[in-house]
């Protein structure tokens, strides 16, 4: 699902801010629910990395967040009911995301529109 969605929203242009949205998935047993808090938003408008063993590379105009999801609701679902979960997940955190200051020209309300409608296509939300 991640590939295809990264296919659809590589076709457009939301701006120059941001040129890369990850959005983590958080999904744990109640044993761990405690140890597991979705980290804040963060964006890097440019940072220099390097890790051993790794060639140094750039983070530049990044933006992630992380979603938790209902462990329960999971567990019990089938794989297509799991995709809608998380289709809806995404659409809800994305309409109450509020952008940090330094992205300035991200098109937050076309993002959320085309999330959408790949969504709709796909059958996972209604």
């Amino acid at each position: 699902m991640a590939e295809s969605i990264s296919q659809f929203i590589a076709e457009n242009n939301y701006g120059e801010s941001i040129k890369k949205f990850l959005i983590g998935l958080i999904c744990v047993g109640p044993q761990y629910d405690s140890l597991t808090k979705p980290r804040r938003p963060k964006y890097t408008e440019y940072k220099e990395a390097k890790f051993d063993g790794w060639d140094p590379f750039t983070i530049e105009k990044t933006f992630e967040c992380e979603i938790k999801l209902d462990y329960a609701k999971v567990l019990e679902a089938t794989e297509e009911e799991v995709k809608k979960i998380v289709a809806q997940s995404i659409m809800g955190y994305l309409h109450e995301l509020k952008m940090p200051k330094k992205v300035t020209d991200f098109d937050k309300a076309k993002f959320i529109a085309d999330l959408e409608t790949y969504f709709r296509k796909e059958h996972l939300i209604d």
